[in-house]
């Protein structure tokens, strides 16, 4: 569990296999989600290479920063 601040992006499992959607989400507050399909998102990066690049970064930055929060959160848990 965790939380996403605004501008930020969720369902970052269904980009690569199995392309399968592991997280769920529930607002604290009004919000505008955006749902992509994913076969028309990985169509669109196949026919724009440098979208393709720009968008894999950040979901990469994305996936350090969780990874980091969560080192940080199994640290404080075992002091």
């Amino acid at each position: 569990m965790g939380e996403i601040n605004p501008g930020e992006v969720f369902g970052i499992s269904a980009l690569i296999a199995p392309y399968k959607m592991t997280a769920s989400a529930i607002t604290s507050m009004p919000c505008l989600v955006i749902q992509v399909s994913i076969n028309k998102l990985h169509a669109l990066l196949d026919h724009f290479p440098g979208l393709s690049c720009v968008f894999y970064q950040r979901a990469l930055q994305t996936i350090k920063e969780r990874l980091h929060y969560t080192r940080i959160q199994l640290a404080a848990a075992r002091a």
